[in-house]
């Protein structure tokens, strides 16, 4: 007898732990739809790891039309139903909800029918928490420091958990899509921020959640979707063909984010593009930073009508070429690692061939930007570099670019082939702050 209730036991125990093991899914493309309000409706989150937390990031997109309060993500443990919280109120005000220690954050954006990409940061040690929403850094605030989040965590899209795992409210309920979810033990270091807020692959997703490899289970009416049904998540590649980029006032957040084509190490650029300006000021044509050095290659020019090519701080100078103010100037610019010589292009004519950096190259996570100058990856503009005009045409290639092809470009003529790792012709872009696409002036 005893042996027949131990093999049900046996039987019983194989079931449920075959039954409740969940398999990881990756999720890239899709979403986590919410149709309806109601105290029924969402998503667990199983984590990869269930030990104390004394840090916490949490990235995340959603979308939805509520101006009711909502919750983003309720992560709940058996000591303490508010372990930690990514929540919405009223009026577009977030909240972070640390074991009830309250951070609110006012003035960030909360654009309906729209992507929204949010990441929240907590830092035991100090007990700084922020918020990034759409590239958007909060004010750095204040709550509990020097304490853990501990216990088997409850990690929960969709409601608000005023009981471990439970006690939902649907007027607190999430109505809309969620996408993108990541979690770390660690607050991320910005540079990895901006590129999720970029949508540009981080060097690691989420080590406590992670949407590419998710554990979880959906739970009432939750429906697991395509992003393809909303059309307006990933960045569409434009062909510009015939527009600019207008830059219309000097400041220190108009700028161009340029996605690459690729991310692999490069060791030859070719940079062409048009600019259209009445500045005789320092200006930054094209900025390309990489985690680990903002100049890693700059077009520069400089005051009196000197171009400047940076690379990682090696600068050489080139005087004597044009600067028409008022008219299309087109510019070429060439690095090659190999023999560390650079050369400009200026409306067709050549500069004296330079040397500076020989043997090395520029790797990692690219930030391209035009109509500022990076003074650390991704940001630190200074509006006294700022570009000012229009810019159009612009190319980069990771080889440089034979002289028949630069003739071909400064002469308006198509050319064999357009630059593979930024092309004007299918364009992968953002505009930030003051910058209007408009039609090409002559």
């Amino acid at each position: 007898m005893e042996t027949t209730i131990a093999k049900n036991v046996l039987i019983l125990l194989l079931v449920y732990f075959t039954q409740s093991s969940a398999e990881h899914k990756d999720l890239s493309g899709q979403m986590f739809t919410f149709p309806v309000e109601s105290d029924t409706a969402h998503v667990i989150l199983v984590p990869n790891q269930s030990k104390s937390l004394t840090a916490v990031t949490v990235c995340l997109r959603f979308f939805s039309d509520l101006t009711r309060a909502l919750s983003l993500l309720s992560f709940a443990t058996p000591a303490h139903s508010n372990s930690f919280i990514l929540y919405k109120q009223v009026n577009s005000v977030y909240e972070i909800n640390e074991y009830d220690n309250i951070a609110l954050f006012k003035g960030l954006e909360d654009i309906p029918n729209q992507w929204n990409s949010v990441c929240a940061t907590w830092n035991s040690q100090t007990g700084i928490v922020q918020l990034w929403v759409n590239g958007k850094p909060s004010t750095r605030k204040g709550i509990r420091r020097s304490g853990d989040i501990s216990g088997m965590p409850s990690i929960i899209l969709g409601q608000e958990q005023d009981s471990y795992g439970g006690k939902f409210d649907k007027t607190q309920s999430f109505v809309g899509m969620i996408t993108d979810v990541h979690m770390w033990d660690s607050v991320l270091p910005y540079p990895e921020i901006a590129l999720y807020m970029n949508r540009i692959p981080q060097k690691t997703d989420g080590n406590v959640i992670n949407w590419r490899s998710l554990d979880f289970t959906t739970k009432g009416y939750v429906i697991v979707e395509d992003q393809e049904l909303v059309g307006v998540l990933e960045p569409q590649m434009k062909n510009l063909s015939g527009q600019m980029f207008t830059f219309p006032v000097e400041s220190d957040t108009a700028h161009v984010i340029l996605v690459p084509n690729q991310s692999k190490s490069l060791t030859a650029v070719t940079v062409c593009l048009r600019f259209f300006s009445d500045l005789t000021r320092a200006l930054s044509l094209l900025s390309f930073a990489t985690p680990a050095h903002p100049n890693s290659f700059i077009l520069y020019k400089q005051a009196n009508s000197v171009y400047e090519i940076n690379e990682y701080d090696n600068i050489a100078l080139f005087k004597g070429l044009e600067d028409i103010p008022n008219q299309w100037n087109s510019v070429c610019a060439t690095w090659n690692s190999q023999t560390g010589i650079v050369q400009l292009w200026v409306n067709g004519k050549p500069s004296t061939r330079k040397g500076i950096r020989r043997s090395g190259d520029i790797s990692g996570m690219p930030s391209i930007i035009l109509g500022q100058e990076q003074d650390s990856y991704g940001g630190t503009f200074d509006k006294a570099q700022s570009f000012v005009g229009m810019i159009t045409d612009v190319h980069m290639w990771d080889s440089v670019l034979p002289y028949p092809e630069i003739a071909l470009y400064m002469n308006r003529t198509p050319q064999k082939t357009d630059g593979n790792v930024i092309n004007w012709r299918s364009l992968d872009f953002s505009t930030k702050g003051y910058v209007i696409v408009e039609n090409q002036v002559n």
